[in-house]
């Protein structure tokens, strides 16, 4: 048996511990259409087309007037950026299995994809407002005795009524989502039998059974200082909403997200620059700064988000039982 030292230590090459958040879903929610300029104005039609008039004509009669109104509504992407500096002694005295350039640009970009979720349900909060904010804190979606499923599909015609298109997508924050897909009276529209012991839906399928494009579900989490414990960005919300995908002319969504797509040329004056990768709204800068002997990466985003129909959507708060959560 051999006496000594037969093994040091060492960091390994192969393996190491990185936390991951959960997918981010504020672009999903919120649209994207791209703006060459920083702001800008955007024509918002009126609703007149809704009203049914007197359209009976006698014969040799002229035709009776009708009219409609256009406004406008505005958006300023706000610029976006984190910066970290890794020292060039730090760099090429680190261990293989780090690279500190690489896994700054990483935890930035992590923190500006927080920052944008958080901003997406800011503004979602402050830009829906009245009737069209329904509090569940009374009727909470994780009770036996609420029918999620019943609930909604009044809302989806509500929706219908009040904008003239049908709700096409909802959104349930992570554990609204785990109440509802175990829901006796969700499980039984699905398998017949709301008793079945740990039996749960889908989110294709609860998305079959009201008849929406899609569900999706916000599972990212922060904190607002270091140590702090997590949160979840959208709480106790779900968001009931009509929204086109494809951001045009004539067309209507309950809010979008303006990116503006010239941010890269704007900043830096040229289209492509060395040490700047990524174009468009989002893109990483580094540098290197003598004085410093250390390199920067700068992790930017341009966006903005805007609520320019909130009768296209309802926000439900306090889904599981606290009062606007």
């Amino acid at each position: 048996m051999p006496t000594g030292v037969i093994h040091i230590d060492t960091a390994l090459s192969n393996l190491s511990i990185a936390y991951k958040n959960g997918a981010a879903i504020a672009r999903q929610v919120l649209p994207p259409f791209p703006s060459a300029k920083k702001s800008n104005i955007v024509y918002k039609y009126g609703s007149e087309l809704f009203l049914s008039q007197d359209d009976l004509r006698a014969s040799g009669a002229e035709a009776k007037d009708s009219t409609w109104k256009v406004g406008t509504v505005k958006y300023a992407c706000s610029g976006h950026a984190l910066k970290d500096k890794c020292p060039r002694d730090n760099e090429n005295n680190a261990d293989p299995a780090l690279d500190l350039m690489r896994d700054t640009t990483t935890v930035l970009s992590n923190k500006i994809a927080v920052n944008e979720e958080v901003a997406t349900v800011a503004a979602l909060v402050a830009g829906i407002t009245g009737g069209y904010v329904q509090d569940q804190a009374a009727t909470p979606w994780n009770s036996p005795d609420v029918d999620p499923y019943k609930m909604l599909k009044t809302w989806i015609d509500a929706v219908n009524l009040a904008c003239g298109s049908k709700p096409n997508s909802l959104t349930l924050s992570g554990p609204v989502w785990t109440a509802v897909r175990v829901n006796p009276n969700v499980v039984g529209l699905v398998t017949g039998a709301p008793a079945i012991t740990n039996a749960g839906v889908s989110t294709a399928q609860f998305a079959e059974l009201l008849e929406l494009d899609e569900v999706l579900v916000g599972r990212m989490v922060y904190n607002t200082a270091p140590g702090a414990a997590n949160q979840w960005i959208w709480g106790q919300k779900a968001l009931l909403q009509y929204k086109d995908p494809n951001p045009g002319l004539r067309t209507l969504s309950l809010g979008y997200t303006p990116v503006w797509t010239d941010a890269l040329a704007a900043v830096s004056g040229l289209d492509k620059v060395p040490g700047m990768a990524g174009q468009g709204d989002q893109f990483v800068q580094t540098y290197f700064w003598e004085p410093e002997i250390a390199d920067y990466v700068v992790v930017h985003s341009y966006y903005d988000k805007e609520i320019w129909a909130p009768e296209c959507g309802i926000l439900f708060t306090g889904c599981l039982g606290t009062a606007n959560a």
